[in-house]
């Protein structure tokens, strides 16, 4: 009787689940790397649309110059149907040269335009990697802190430079070596990351590396080895993240609609919440 109780209790916690995903305010979007690509940002802000997300995460370049206001208005004309709708937060791109101009575009960003925000029970960190990241400076020191407090959660990490990536921009910043052994330390259970233009998934120690900066950039080549690479396509595309049953669906479109790939990582917070129920 007991186990049919707790089977008929985790069915109901199932659906309450699945109802719950459906609503606006538990899905997330991410894409990177516009660079002013504005006819590719459409497509991908359309396609994003009926998602009804309620945040949206940008891995960086939102424009090619980064210093010109005219680029940052045309860029917000085209994600209108999503900013009346979804949060913004940004990382600071290579192509975001400006960082008064990218302050005042997105005044959500923290001044040090590194930052943490929680949503949906995620720990989301975004770093600017165009800044010092070396152990001892400032932002190193922060992002430490960070990981460190919110070790018993689920934390995601954005910035826009990839710490293993099969295209030409692979280990330029040598994050394969700073940060792979801190988020493998601390747990972190996706890092996402633009610069290179593709689509690709890692995986070491258990820590999801996506690079996808598919949102107008150039398409780039396969040209590097990675010892980590579980998938590669060369395509424009985002992705939409999705709270189901105490863990987040991640799932990789391209822009035909097509779902090139899919995983998902707990959610630590939700999935401690559902066993309590369980075991009542």
């Amino acid at each position: 009787m007991k186990i049919k109780l707790r089977t008929i209790l985790l069915a109901a916690l199932l659906t309450c689940s699945f109802a719950y995903v459906s609503s606006a305010s538990a899905i997330s979007a991410y894409f990177s790397d516009c660079q002013s690509n504005n006819t590719v940002l459409s497509q991908v802000v359309q396609k994003i649309v009926p998602f009804h997300p309620q945040t949206v995460f940008i891995g960086g370049d939102i424009t090619y110059s980064g210093n010109r206001q005219n680029d940052f208005d045309v860029f917000f004309t085209t994600m209108q149907p999503l900013t009346t709708e979804a949060e913004i937060f940004s990382a600071f791109g290579n192509h975001d040269r400006d960082k008064g101009l990218f302050l005042k575009n997105f005044p959500q960003v923290d001044s040090l335009t590194y930052y943490c925000v929680e949503r949906d029970s995620v720990i989301w960190i975004i770093l600017n990697t165009n800044m010092k990241l070396a152990p001892g400076s400032p932002q190193y020191i922060w992002l430490v802190s960070k990981l460190q407090t919110y070790r018993d959660r689920t934390i995601v990490m954005i910035h826009h430079h990839p710490v293993f990536s099969s295209g030409p921009h692979s280990y330029e910043q040598g994050f394969d070596l700073l940060l792979a052994p801190l988020y493998s330390k601390y747990g972190v259970a996706a890092v996402f990351s633009g610069h290179d233009h593709i689509y690709e998934r890692s995986v070491k120690d258990s820590v999801q590396y996506v690079v996808f900066g598919g949102a107008g950039g150039q398409l780039y080549e396969k040209v590097t080895r990675n010892n980590y690479s579980i998938l590669f396509r060369r395509t424009h595309g985002f992705i939409i993240l999705t709270p189901v049953s105490g863990r987040m669906q991640v799932t990789a479109y391209n822009l035909d609609d097509e779902i090139i790939d899919q995983f998902s990582f707990v959610i630590k917070s939700k999935a401690e919440q559902i066993e309590q129920a369980v075991n009542q």
